[in-house]
């Protein structure tokens, strides 16, 4: 009985395995890309409001936590309720941290200069179910890379027992 030389077809299986792999690559880069636009495009499109006269008492250089989440967020420090003193924009500076964690830091301020407690009124875009939505999205889409790894390993893990099967001498 003759035997049949098979390594060609074999490797051309190899080559399948290659295309689908680089496919699968290029749809999930395309995916992830949608995915930050539409959190961005989210993002623009939620109204912001005014908060007015929050109180916060301050620490120096300690930020202070927002009693709002704010995804955009811009800042005026006032000494009193009224909103008669401004105090200058060199003694605080607002940031938005993390998600939508948003924090004001009142910076080197000399003793007396802010009064406690210090009012704040802000412009604060707050997260929408939309917005929570895209998150939630992309967090269970961040386990995706994971599995796509896993599962080139385990191709690439039968291939070679494949080929060594295929080219084992009898």
């Amino acid at each position: 009985m003759k035997h049949i030389n098979r390594k060609g077809q074999v490797l051309q299986n190899i080559g399948a395995l290659g295309i689908g792999i680089a496919t699968l690559t290029v749809i999930l880069a395309i995916v992830f890309v949608m995915m930050s636009q539409v959190r961005d495009t989210t993002v623009s499109n939620i109204a912001a409001a005014t908060v007015t006269n929050e109180s916060i008492s301050w620490t120096n250089n300690t930020a202070v936590t927002l009693s709002n989440q704010c995804l955009t967020l811009s800042c005026t420090l006032y000494n009193d309720s009224a909103l008669a003193t401004l105090v200058s924009t060199a003694q605080y500076s607002c940031a938005i941290g993390g998600e939508s964690s948003a924090s004001i830091t009142v910076l080197n301020s000399t003793v007396g200069a802010i009064i406690y407690p210090a009012y704040l009124t802000y412009s604060c875009a707050r997260p929408s179910g939309a917005y929570n939505s895209t998150v939630s999205l992309r967090s269970a889409a961040a386990t995706i890379p994971g599995w796509v790894a896993l599962i080139v390993l385990v191709s690439i893990g039968g291939i070679i027992l494949g080929l060594v099967s295929a080219f084992k001498r009898d």
